[in-house]
């Protein structure tokens, strides 16, 4: 144990110095070293190191993997401070390829696991000071153009808090079970949501909400 935490230093240290196929090296050695005793070779610190690695070597669809790997760990095993991680680095993976509309739903399930992640700290400087270190890790949101704000007046109040749940990756059934309505309500108030936006998925729906600030909405709507 005490020669793997030494090595994972080592990794971590040549990720740094911009040395990644020193660090894929070695963590070649930290799951070969796994597979051959009792521990798990695909750890989640050694994944997350390995997706990096991949990433500064340029080997995106490995380092896709990688990530996609820690994150079921990572949400298997309840580490929530560290899905948000993965999804920032998904994200940014996501982003260098080009593939703008995943990358938006992978930061806007991030700044969700943030803000409940924030929630549970009771402390308030602490809580500020995790917000604000954890959302520097986010893009800038880009403004919302006049024609996707505008989308917004035509939504009802209702839509806006399905759409707004929708962002938090909850099935049609978690938002009836939410909001206390049939499943039958939820999926009519959906599709009036894409009739409306001229959308034709729920990831459309949740990347628009997040932008256009309409998550913000629904939360002070409700609280009134």
């Amino acid at each position: 144990m005490a020669q793997r935490i030494i090595w994972c230093a080592a990794v971590e240290l040549a990720l740094a110095r911009g040395h990644p196929a020193r660090a894929l090296e070695i963590i070649d050695q930290l799951m070969a070293s796994a597979a051959q005793g009792a521990e798990e070779p695909g750890s989640l610190r050694v994944l997350k190191m390995r997706g990096e690695a991949l990433v500064m070597l340029q080997r995106p669809i490995e380092a896709e993997g990688a990530f996609e790997a820690a994150q079921v760990i990572a949400r298997t095993q309840g580490v929530r401070p560290m899905q948000w991680r993965m999804f920032i680095a998904l994200g940014n993976l996501y982003q260098a390829q080009g593939r703008n509309t995943e990358a938006d739903q992978a930061f806007a399930t991030a700044r969700t696991l943030i803000e409940e992640l924030a929630a549970t700290i009771a402390d308030e400087p602490l809580r500020d000071n995790f917000l604000q270190r954890a959302t520097a890790m986010l893009p800038y949101a880009r403004a919302p153009s006049p024609k996707e704000a505008a989308k917004q007046t035509l939504l009802t109040t209702r839509e806006r808090e399905v759409a707004a749940l929708i962002t938090q990756g909850k099935s049609n059934q978690e938002i009836a079970d939410r909001l206390i309505v049939t499943k039958r309500t939820v999926e009519t108030h959906v599709g009036n949501i894409m009739f409306k936006l001229g959308y034709t998925s729920r990831t459309q729906i949740a990347v628009w909400a997040v932008e256009t600030g309409v998550v913000i909405r629904a939360e002070s709507e409700s609280s009134m």
